[in-house]
């Protein structure tokens, strides 16, 4: 899924990009991570039983209904492209907010 597309389970919401805002586009997303160095046999242990896991018939749509939509997973290297490009993006809003390790932000409201 790409956050310029509509959920299923909300078709008639509009996303952020068709209510006019084309370079607000954003996601959440979930990753299950390990340590750094972790043996690749390990790694491909718990890959292969998490997708087991979320193919078992009705996960999938279980996931969907809670609004959660699964991302094409092409392996580990994949993931960690993801999050390097997601953390490159995000760096600038984070440093301009104010954020720092452990900060609590109150939003402001206009």
């Amino acid at each position: 899924m790409r956050s310029g597309e509509r959920m299923s389970t909300f078709p008639d919401v509009p996303t952020i990009v068709e209510a006019g805002f084309p370079g607000a586009t954003a996601i959440n997303w979930f990753v299950l991570a390990g340590p750094a160095g972790m043996p690749e046999a390990v790694v491909a242990r718990i890959r292969e039983a998490f997708t087991t896991a979320i193919n078992e018939p009705g996960m999938k749509d279980r996931i969907a209904g809670l609004g959660v939509l699964t991302m094409t997973d092409n392996g580990p290297a994949d993931v960690q492209a993801f999050v390097s490009r997601e953390a490159e993006r995000w760096a600038p809003v984070v440093r301009a907010s104010g954020a720092t390790p452990g900060s609590r932000l109150r939003a402001a409201v206009a």
